[in-house]
């Protein structure tokens, strides 16, 4: 009965908590439909444009614009997905100073992987970050 019991909590744990790169793909592909009401990738710049900007705070637009990032690596309009926090401030306009604490907790909430001083989106959480913005402008 105990080996039973423990085999079904095994497979509630995979099913539940364990994301399979099968699980990541899916979510992305899901996801490109939730940013084309929040994001444009320009095709020859590779430049994010936030759709309705001034609707998110700082936090929300730094995730899309590292999501879109991200995108954009994937569909082969920029040659890497990474950006450092001088240019994550000069394509958001927000002062470097403003938008480190939120760089900060990104990372320490594991959406953005830094590795030396260049940021990158986490592509495990793609579907749900994009997910929660979609609502949160559907919700105004």
């Amino acid at each position: 009965m105990a080996v039973e019991r423990q085999e079904n909590i095994r497979d509630l744990i995979r099913k539940e908590l364990v994301k399979t790169r099968e699980d990541i793909e899916r979510g992305i592909w899901e996801s490109i439909k939730d940013l084309k009401g929040l994001i444009i990738i320009e095709d020859n710049t590779g430049r994010i444009i936030i759709l309705n900007k001034d609707k998110f705070k700082n936090m929300d637009k730094l995730i899309l614009l590292m999501l879109g990032k991200f995108m954009a690596y994937l569909g082969g309009v920029i040659q890497s997905p990474e950006a450092d926090i001088k240019t994550i401030s000069d394509e958001l306009g927000i002062k470097k100073t403003t938008i480190s604490a939120p760089l900060g907790e990104l990372v320490k909430r594991n959406i953005l992987l830094k590795k030396e001083t260049k940021y990158r989106f986490n592509e495990a959480f793609v579907k749900e970050e994009a997910q929660r913005i979609l609502k949160t402008i559907q919700n105004e």
